[in-house]
């Protein structure tokens, strides 16, 4: 079954989603990828990867610009 990709916009739903998840880090909660954006200018990308209507994986990927190309991490 393939894997289907959610962008999560709620910082509460966001949060909840990685507690329910095993080896959830506290560097993928919503206040780090804030923190991120303002101090370092990444800007957070929240998604949730589905196999049919259970998530399964989640993860906040930084974006940058790094001259004419862009860096997630």
């Amino acid at each position: 079954m393939t894997l289907t990709t959610h962008t999560i916009t709620d910082p509460y739903t966001w949060n909840t989603l990685l507690a329910t998840l095993p080896g959830a880090h506290i560097l993928q909660s919503w206040q780090w990828g804030d923190f991120k954006r303002d101090t370092t200018g990444w800007q957070p990308h929240r998604l949730a990867f589905k196999r049919g209507d259970v998530v399964v994986a989640a993860a906040s990927v930084g974006v940058r610009r790094a001259g004419p190309v862009r860096v997630m991490y």
